[in-house]
């Protein structure tokens, strides 16, 4: 949980930091959102490498050198003098941290089995705790010594004590053969891994537009002073540690599919709420609930998406993250471009948008789903295994 946790601060370490980056390099929104786009290529190089790699050769073997790399590449960032070095160390943050969070993801399958929606759900509780302690650590860092780069520092740290950790800890014997790299291909092309995986995609548009973006939309829009607008962030992240810890709890009498669904229909109400809010108290009040509704969405559609092929969690983990991480690369580039168009608002008001287009995708997977377990009709079934509702 703790490579959880500093994976979750190196995400939203950024957001509260964007106007100090921005006055320190004299970048505009879009040059911002480039970072974002160069991290997620990285994330996804690594994820798809990495989660392979785990299943070959075991989850300590890609685990140790990610968060040993993330530590080196979170010192870069927070040592880099130009706008290049900026990008270049970026891209290193994701392309080491993505094959570790793809491993951890598979671990967690491999101990939890069919309760992954359960597990997933509670070690990403982690991930947000580590995203709440970020915008407050910007906060404390601009405060105290008026600069963005010592929080970067602390989470190198953060990074480094997590490869010692892993040195140390114990792993299960993986019980599933390795499947050959054809099956693992057909198994990552399939509709349902596919669908999944533009449903991650876009929710991690939502997490880009308010970790990210949040901090700006608070000073530009809503008038707070920058330290306050980066605290702010905190609100949203506080939100989905909370949506997590209720998912763990229903997901023992829930059906996967159901939280998916009412989580994002919940959510495309809060973030209009947040998007539209006329006073910065309605704009927090909507930070905290679209973070509490979305916040299970990313944990239970992942956890679906182990369970259809398990014997290769490590491949499926690094693929669909990765597609997650494409939100990254696509989507920040128009929230950026919609932000410096629209001012901030305008890039705010994308994140109900996605939410929306990720309900499609997600009624098409339950579609889908249905077809496979033989009722096209959409009759109520027991669930099989595999099943997203299992």
């Amino acid at each position: 949980m703790w490579f959880y946790a500093a994976g979750g601060a190196a995400i939203s370490v950024f957001g509260p930091s964007v106007e100090s980056i921005v006055e320190d390099f004299g970048l505009t929104y879009s040059q911002i959102s480039l970072i974002i786009t160069i991290i997620s290529f990285g994330f996804i190089a690594g994820s798809l490498g990495g989660g392979a790699a785990s299943d070959r050769w075991g989850r300590r073997a890609v685990l140790v050198p990610s968060a040993g790399g993330a530590a080196l590449s979170m010192f870069w960032f927070a040592a880099s003098p130009t706008f290049g070095s900026l990008l270049a160390a970026g891209f290193l943050i994701g392309a080491t941290f993505g094959p570790g969070l793809a491993a951890a993801t598979a671990l967690i399958a491999d101990l939890a089995r069919e309760r992954s929606t359960r597990a997933l759900n509670l070690f990403n509780t982690a991930f947000a705790l580590g995203a709440i302690v970020a915008p407050a650590l910007v906060a404390v860092c601009l405060a105290a010594f008026t600069n963005w780069r010592v929080a970067y520092l602390v989470v190198a740290a953060w990074f480094a004590s997590s490869a010692l950790f892993f040195i140390r800890l114990p792993y299960p014997p993986r019980g599933n053969a390795v499947p050959p790299f054809r099956s693992m291909v057909r198994g990552l092309t399939s509709p349902l891994s596919v669908l999944l995986g533009l449903v991650l995609l876009l929710y991690v548009g939502v997490e880009i537009a308010f970790g990210d973006f949040g901090a700006a939309y608070m000073e530009r829009t809503q008038g707070l002073p920058r330290v306050a607008a980066a605290a702010s962030v905190t609100a949203f992240w506080i939100g989905v540690l909370l949506g997590r810890l209720v998912v763990y709890r229903l997901a023992g009498t829930w059906r996967a599919s159901s939280i998916v669904r009412w989580s994002l229909v919940l959510a495309l109400v809060m973030s209009t709420l947040a998007a539209l809010a006329v006073s910065p108290a309605l704009a927090i009040l909507g930070f905290v609930l679209t973070g509490a509704t979305i916040g299970g969405v990313f944990p239970t559609a992942l956890g679906i998406g182990l369970r259809l092929r398990p014997e290769m969690a490590g491949a499926l983990a690094g693929g669909l993250a990765a597609m997650a991480s494409v939100g990254g690369a696509l989507l920040a580039p128009m929230i950026g471009a919609a932000s410096d168009a629209a001012g901030p608002r305008g890039g705010m008001l994308l994140a109900p948008v996605f939410i929306l287009m990720a309900m499609v995708l997600f009624e098409l997977v339950q579609a889908l789903q249905r077809r496979r377990a033989g009722d096209p009709a959409g009759r109520a079934v027991p669930p099989v295994k595999g099943s997203i509702d299992a």
